[in-house]
């Protein structure tokens, strides 16, 4: 099979230098869910289970599909070439006794994913019982200005992490929280805990804050199959828009259904927990400086090291020639007498 990254450069038949493709123009990526509008609010829903699905972490991986070649031309809004990384089935598995806890009918349970990629979330969760799911090819923040956001009872999407969205989204769920009364299921790096705005947007709802830490690292996939193998960061999901009597019930019921997830209820069980540090990084400069001081003293303690060996070799080339005047001495003194160190027989 022909290299693709040598056979770019080649000449065609008529002498032309082909031209290497492009890649798709790295901007910001947004997104919105629309669709069928349900007629109740959140307050309505029902609470009988009837439910066909099990809420039990036991589904099977669903496998994600493909719908061919990414393109920036395929959205209305600007997008990112790196920010289209699909959820993994196994993350929604995780969450799925937090979800049937707010409520029990999955088929009646109006999911919403604002960040539009190429249609498998609501694949994957149509999968797992949820037939009401708002995931469109639309524009979220356009959805927000004009007041159209679809209805919804919970909002759960992994946001894009280029750029300010994890923040634009963490600020609409606490906005639209404190209106409606909406809980959200954010999936986001680990570190996204330890930044000075996630801690000022929540507020006081900082302290009812649920995360739900998955066994395994979940890895994304890209349409294009492109990326890394494995992510370069650990995520979890960030679960809010609870009142303290739910985030307590929720809590009870992640603990009692045996998932091999982890489920902390505060910030300081995060550091317990070492899954998250919250030491300040350092800045370029002092980064420069601690990199700087580091191969300073390592240099040091080489220079140290090669003067113990040279001093060390100077001992032991010591002690050989102290040993073989000792052993010569010693050859000699048999045949002589002791006293007078008069030879009293021949060597030979």
């Amino acid at each position: 099979m022909e290299d693709h990254h040598a056979s770019s450069n080649h000449r065609d038949s008529e002498g032309k230098r082909r031209k290497k493709r492009k890649r798709p123009p790295a901007n910001e990526t947004t997104g919105s869910g629309t669709g069928t509008i349900p007629t109740e609010d959140a307050a309505t829903l029902p609470t009988t289970n009837d439910n066909s699905l099990s809420s039990s972490s036991s589904h099977p991986s669903i496998p994600l599909e493909t719908n061919g070649s990414w393109s920036s031309n395929q959205y209305s809004y600007e997008v990112d070439y790196n920010d289209h990384f699909e959820t993994p089935s196994d993350a929604y598995v995780d969450i799925l006794p937090l979800l049937d806890a707010l409520q029990k009918q999955r088929s009646e349970h109006v999911i919403y994913d604002p960040y539009y990629c190429n249609g498998q979330t609501k694949r994957l969760l149509q999968r797992l019982g949820f037939t009401s799911v708002q995931h469109e090819h639309r524009d979220f923040y356009k959805d927000i200005d004009q007041n159209t956001v679809p209805l919804y009872h919970t909002l759960v999407t992994n946001p894009p992490y280029s750029d300010q969205h994890k923040e634009r989204c963490l600020k609409y769920c606490v906005s639209n929280n404190n209106n409606k009364g909406k809980p959200f299921f954010l999936l986001m790096p680990c570190y996204v805990a330890t930044k000075q705005y996630f801690r000022r947007t929540l507020n006081d709802m900082f302290h009812d804050m649920l995360y739900v830490v998955p066994k395994t690292s979940y890895q994304y996939s890209h349409p294009d199959g492109t990326g890394h193998a494995t992510s370069p960061f650990d995520s979890m999901w960030f679960v809010g828009g609870l009142t303290p009597d739910q985030s307590e019930r929720l809590h009870q019921v992640f603990l009692s259904n045996g998932s091999t997830c982890r489920v902390y209820n505060s910030y300081q069980q995060l550091i317990d927990a070492k899954v998250i540090t919250v030491d300040n990084r350092p800045n370029p400069k002092q980064r420069k400086k601690r990199k700087k001081q580091k191969n300073l003293l390592l240099e040091l303690q080489q220079q140290e090291q090669h003067q113990e060996q040279q001093q060390q070799q100077k001992t032991d080339n010591g002690s050989d020639a102290r040993k073989a005047a000792t052993a010569k001495t010693t050859i000699k003194s048999k045949y002589r007498d002791p006293t007078t160190g008069r030879r009293i027989k021949n060597r030979f």
